[in-house]
């Protein structure tokens, strides 16, 4: 009797699936396999490190170097040209150290932010140089970190330090580059040659264009290197490209993260420094836009008191403190309080008392009261205590802390000489989220 030949089925014809036919089959893979991965990992976001594959580790660049202690510059063909190449890898090498120690940082800050799912994972192009300094970062601070690999001919392999289930093999270079823009909060563009540039432009057209809508962070590294590569001034100058299109690279002004993991800004004559968790508008330009706006809409208003919510670092507030009588900013985050403080003392703009966390009176006729959140099928108010943190920025400003066997008592407004006193005003948040607890 003769054998029934078993025929393959259509996905298991490897000449099938490699055929031209074949092609939105592999093309569909390499969206769903990254995206099934991704999925188990719980992985929400990503940061992207983009940066030359040729720059090398310090210790490597300088054991290169050193081997030209042993040639002769004579019997070695284009000695002189060798050695500077190599000096200047040894120089060049700073990038991948800082790579390292910026990776480091981001997936110890990430680790910490207590999430049950995977926030802000170190995403790299899965090959040497930076990209292998990204993901040597996050492997030293402990954290995953993913690889897009592309298959070319040269350069590219993955590097030992990618988490191994995230490392990801890719044909298509636009699957690669939609994986790399569509989990991304931020990219970081380290100095690079064409196919950095190629990622850099290309994100950054999709965010001129308004392809990508989400706050998409894009910070470049080393503002010297940069600038000496691409000249945007000019292409604004020639009428290439509008003035608001050179800030969403770098703004007006950059900020530096630095060794004791602050950051610094400075706006107009205003300098901010706060901790990484604190919230803080970075682009420079559009933050000037609208604080201007702000002011524009509070003009004429020397006798009022302005309450800024969500006050953050006190950048609004530090700015327009003296277009009004008072400003008064509310903010729940601790570090952020403390962050708006020392602002408003370095900026020589504020009273150091100033940081109210009990009842107190402000000004004349101001009554901030501390806040209980009524209990979800309660009538009374939640029984655990609760206050409010308040800054008040502004350069003259006089708080009368009450007396507490006095708390039971109402504050009264300052009598102005032959008049009645004013009933005192009161201002108490609506909702609970402008809330912070002890």
């Amino acid at each position: 009797m003769a054998k029934t030949k078993t025929l393959n089925k259509a996905y298991e014809n490897v000449e099938f699936i490699n055929s031209a036919d074949a092609r939105i089959i592999r093309m569909l893979a390499e969206f769903l396999h990254p995206q099934a991965k991704f999925k188990k990992h719980k992985i929400v976001d990503t940061i992207v490190f983009f940066g030359s594959a040729r720059l090398l580790p310090r210790d490597q660049a300088v054991k290169a170097l050193k081997k030209f202690n042993t040639l002769d510059p004579k019997k070695t063909k284009n000695f002189a040209e060798r050695l500077r190449t190599a000096q200047h890898a040894v120089e060049m090498s700073r990038y991948y150290e800082d790579a390292v120690e910026l990776s480091k940082r981001l997936t110890e800050w990430s680790l910490g932010l207590g999430a049950n799912a995977n926030r802000f994972i170190i995403c790299t192009g899965g090959g040497p140089g930076i990209m292998e300094a990204a993901n040597k970062g996050a492997f030293k601070a402990g954290g995953l970190s993913m690889g897009l690999n592309i298959s070319i001919p040269f350069e590219q392999f993955v590097n030992k330090y990618v988490t191994p289930d995230l490392s990801f093999e890719f044909h298509y270079f636009f699957m690669r580059k939609f994986w790399f823009a569509y989990l991304a909060k931020a990219l970081i563009v380290f100095p690079g040659g064409f196919g950095t540039m190629d990622e850099f432009f290309e994100i950054l057209t999709l965010v001129q264009t308004g392809k990508i809508k989400k706050n998409l962070k894009l910070i470049v590294y080393d503002e010297k290197y940069w600038k000496s590569v691409i000249n945007l001034e000019s292409l604004y100058h020639n009428g290439m490209i509008n003035r608001e299109d050179t800030n969403v690279i770098m703004g007006d002004k950059h900020f530096t993260y630095s060794k004791d993991g602050r950051i610094s800004e400075k706006l107009d004559k205003i300098d901010y420094r706060f901790a990484s968790i604190s919230f803080f508008q970075t682009n420079t330009s559009q933050a000037k836009t609208i604080f201007k706006k702000i002011k524009e809409w509070c003009k004429g208003s020397q006798e009022k008191i302005v309450l800024d919510l969500f006050c953050g670092v006190g950048a609004i507030s530090l700015y327009v403190a003296k277009e009004f009588k008072e400003v008064v900013g509310v903010e729940e985050m601790g570090q952020a309080v403390l962050d708006a403080v020392s602002n408003a003392e370095n900026n020589n703009n504020v009273n150091p008392a100033s940081l109210v966390v009990q009842e107190a009176v402000v000004g004349e006729g101001a009554t901030f009261k501390r806040f209980q959140p009524k209990a979800r099928g309660s009538a009374g108010p939640i029984r655990k205590r609760t206050s409010h943190i308040r800054i008040v920025l502004t350069d003259e400003i006089e708080i009368k802390r009450r007396d507490p066997a006095a708390k039971n008592k109402k504050p009264r407004s300052k009598k102005a000489p032959g008049k009645p006193a004013a009933p005192a005003a009161e201002i108490e948040p609506s909702a609970p989220v402008a809330e912070a607890k002890e």
